[in-house]
């Protein structure tokens, strides 16, 4: 657990001395203090800025509250963002989901204690009135993954730096516990589709990583109370073949005897997806066809059905390596992945996620595919599938794709980004704030005013582990 000093008191009202909190570090109370803050018998806030996102909470040291009870409430609200942070509950989509952010506390005499352990990087605390509380420290608790890294970008684009460090952030803060977490703030859920950009992050930056293993052992463990479908997404479960096989050809025979113990559940999954094609390569799955690629293309049905198919025939393909590798028999994953290649007769309409999908199957595209990938350089792209839609750019072009890549992660940078988020759409860039700023009269909220369905408003991440898959997009295309 670190502990993290105030970067910056944004505001606050009837507060004397708030500026004590910027020098102590020490939240051992004494009885011989003569540096605090004071908030005032009237009451009053402090909305304080600790400089980076965090995954915890904050430890407050208090000297005294001066009323008969020498106790006093207050409310204190984590934000990812200034705004949210200021937000009440149900204020554009403001919420306490998984990891609850805006509560009620005590504040007693002679005190120290930590509240919260959410996603954040402000925290507005509001004091009640009727007593004079004198407080000594405040810092904030982060829990990130340490780690002796085996790779590093070292060159020389200060951007690209950039965007490496964020996206390391944004892993490690989602990793320091026992499984991989999609986000800090929301989705504190081991998502196991989502987790293949986080594999593909830690692995390329550490090697072995026990959580990922973790991770894969609890899904399929609860796979079996839950029915067929991992989260009830019909990809999941192959997604958790993909996982699995990416995880040995990237870290090698280390992981293996883990890898021996999964294998049997892996064959099972393949002969089971098996069944559900036939041999015209036409998908006949009992239990419907809830498809989740990424948010953009969940709005198009057509295109979302393709990628669906796409994922199953990266599973396939992923497995049929895999079990040739490791000495199993590859022929059920095979004839699999043919039939599905060969059901394969619709034309992608204009997502940029399934193209890259559909490359990463095929290791090819069409002249027509590309032109679509590449049309509107970073409009279209998503998040959780970059590592797709770049690596099908930079077959043809690896300056194209970086040069995409620093427009679109670097657009989350300029708005204050120190972490990536569930999703960014690049046209949110204009006439919007930063998340470290209040907007101006003209400007809307990038953190409250854009999102849609799951990821509205302030519900939405903004640090969100599938988007670090950018990180095995660089080691892999940038020196």
């Amino acid at each position: 657990m670190e502990h993290i000093s105030i970067k910056r008191i944004v505001e606050c009202k009837n507060i004397k001395n708030a500026e004590a909190l910027m020098k102590n570090r020490e939240t051992q109370v004494t009885l011989c203090e003569n540096s605090y803050m004071t908030v005032e018998e009237d009451g009053g806030y402090i909305i304080l800025d600790f400089g980076k996102e965090m995954c915890g909470g904050i430890k407050i040291a208090t000297i005294n509250v001066k009323n008969e009870r020498k106790c006093a409430s207050i409310r204190v609200r984590f934000g990812e963002s200034l705004t949210e942070t200021s937000a009440e509950l149900g204020e554009k989509n403001a919420t306490n989901d998984h990891a609850p952010r805006d509560f009620m506390t005590f504040l007693s005499f002679m005190s120290t204690i930590t509240v919260g352990n959410t996603g954040y990087r402000f925290v507005r605390i509001d004091f009640p009135a009727g007593a004079e509380i004198t407080v000594k420290a405040i810092l904030g608790t982060n829990q990130i993954l340490k780690k002796r890294s085996k790779y590093a970008y070292r060159g020389e684009d200060k951007r690209i730096k950039e965007i490496f460090a964020a996206a390391k952030r944004t892993v490690d803060l989602c990793s320091s516990g026992d499984y991989i977490w999609d986000g800090v703030k929301r989705d504190r859920l081991v998502w196991i589709g989502d987790l293949y950009p986080e594999v593909l992050a830690l692995t390329s930056m550490y090697g072995r990583v026990k959580a990922i293993e973790s991770s894969l052992r609890f899904e399929r463990e609860r796979e079996k109370m839950d029915g067929i479908w991992m989260s009830t997404i019909n990809t999941y479960n192959m997604w958790w073949v993909v996982c699995l096989a990416e995880y040995y050809f990237r870290v090698g025979e280390e992981v293996k005897p883990f890898v021996l113990t999964q294998i049997d559940y892996a064959e099972q999954l393949i002969a089971l997806y098996d069944g559900y094609v036939d041999e015209n390569g036409v998908i006949t799955n009992p239990s419907g066809t809830c498809v989740l690629v990424d948010w953009l293309t969940a709005d198009n049905p057509h295109d979302s059905q393709i990628g669906g198919r796409m994922i199953w025939a990266l599973g396939a393909k992923k497995a049929a390596e895999l079990f040739k590798r490791l000495g199993k028999d590859t022929k059920t994953a095979e004839h699999l992945l043919e039939k599905l290649t060969k059901g394969d007769k619709q034309e992608i309409q204009e997502m940029k996620s399934v193209l890259g999908l559909k490359h990463a199957v095929y290791g090819a595209l069409s002249d027509e595919e590309y032109q679509k990938l590449i049309e509107g350089g970073a409009c279209g792209l998503c998040t959780f599938m970059t590592y797709f839609t770049l690596s099908a750019i930079a077959a043809r072009d690896k300056a194209l794709a970086t040069k995409i890549m620093k427009e679109y992660y670097g657009g989350m940078l300029d708005k204050g980004a120190t972490t990536f988020w569930e999703h960014f759409d690049i046209t949110w860039v204009k006439d919007s704030g930063r998340i470290d700023r209040y907007p101006k009269d003209n400007q809307k909220d990038i953190h409250g005013d854009f999102g849609k369905g799951c990821y509205e408003g302030f519900r939405h991440s903004l640090c969100h582990a599938w988007a670090s898959g950018v990180i095995a997009f660089i080691k892999e295309n940038i020196k």
